[in-house]
């Protein structure tokens, strides 16, 4: 009788080891999968993270010093104060609402502090000077390209930094989007003090002109990766305006590279401000749109694998419930025959 008492406890703990089998792999699945879930949250939140850094760069680099750049030109040439501080208080903003992006984030990575720091200092030295330069109204329309451009350049290489080191590829491709549209508006930008100078004069010193190639480049290259890369509806804005005045702003630029010291038709004068000032809100344009489109594309992707993540995780937690439930009730019901059986050989030995 102790020997089957004995042979019936070994084999009830086999059975336990066997009910418990199919709830350990339960549990490593759904383990394996809400640490996924997790994983990929966790990804887009650093990631999210680094985008809403790249806006607020792209930000301070495409809305805010390109404007004053243009209005510290118009005051130097018409006076206008009103326009000029306004487009102050604009860089303002977007400087500070860059660093404090910079400071929510907790930016780690040392090529970002690198970028942010040179962005830093540009803007309180040789930024500063150029407004009391301008202020002072001593400041020629030649250097505000030279003055900005370094600081534009930085921020734009935060962008691209941004972009490399982002963990979700989806989030990384649109940061690339945002790199390549910045690059080409910089691009933009660049040349259009100098295309004023050079209709006017005929003609343009070495490193004006040097600057213009430079926003020539980066326009032509830039163009590729921006059709490939950026959103449909942004692309399509872009189209609506080059189709129709390419060829206008591609005559006026070889004029610009011929720099052959004759100053330009009126014609020609009137058609490039035209130009200019459609292409400025055009470039400013799709660099808004494309920060909007992704820094919601970025928050609902975001709120999306939260979301995953908690439904998986109570859906693994019902699942695991389940199965220990019904292997409990197994357990019960084959001890519950085991042990009868046993009673009943037990019975029928002692007759």
């Amino acid at each position: 009788m102790l020997r089957l008492k004995f042979s019936h406890l070994r084999f009830s703990q086999l059975l336990v080891v066997i009910v418990l089998i199919p709830v350990l792999a339960m549990a490593l699945f759904a383990g394996s999968m809400t640490y996924e879930s997790w994983t990929r949250y966790s990804n887009l939140q650093r990631s999210e993270s680094l985008l809403r850094l790249a806006v607020a760069a792209g930000r301070l680099g495409l809305l805010g010093l390109p404007r004053e750049g243009g209005a510290s030109r118009d005051f130097l040439a018409t006076g206008d104060r009103v326009a000029l501080e306004a487009a102050r208080q604009n860089t303002d903003k977007l400087y500070r609402e860059l660093k404090e992006t910079a400071a929510a984030g907790g930016v780690a990575d040392v090529a970002s502090q690198t970028y942010l720091r040179n962005i830093d200092e540009g803007m309180r030295q040789s930024f500063t000077q150029f407004r009391s330069r301008v202020d002072a109204k001593t400041a020629q329309a030649s250097e505000v390209a030279p003055v900005l451009n370094p600081i534009t350049t930085s921020a734009f290489d935060l962008v691209s930094r941004a972009g490399a080191i982002a963990g979700d590829a989806e989030l990384s491709r649109r940061i690339s989007a945002l790199y390549a549209t910045l690059q080409f508006a910089d691009g933009v930008f660049l040349q259009r003090g100098f295309i004023q100078l050079s209709l006017q004069d005929g003609k343009l010193a070495t490193t004006p002109l040097l600057l213009f190639a430079k926003g020539t480049t980066m326009q032509a290259s830039f163009k590729k990766l921006f059709l490939e890369l950026a959103p449909e509806q942004v692309i399509a804005k872009y189209k609506s305006f080059y189709d129709a005045n390419d060829k206008a702003l591609g005559e006026i630029q070889a004029f610009v590279a011929a720099n052959a010291g004759k100053p330009a038709e009126a014609a020609m004068k009137s058609r490039w401000n035209d130009l200019n000032r459609q292409q400025s809100a055009l470039v400013g344009e799709l660099g808004g749109s494309l920060m909007e489109i992704i820094s919601a594309d970025a928050a609902a992707m975001t709120s999306v694998a939260w979301r995953d993540t908690i439904v998986l995780l109570a859906v693994a937690i019902a699942a695991f419930a389940v199965v220990l439930l019904l292997g409990r009730q197994v357990l019960r019901t084959v001890r519950a025959l085991i042990g009868g059986l046993v009673h009943t050989m037990e019975e029928l030995r002692e007759g």
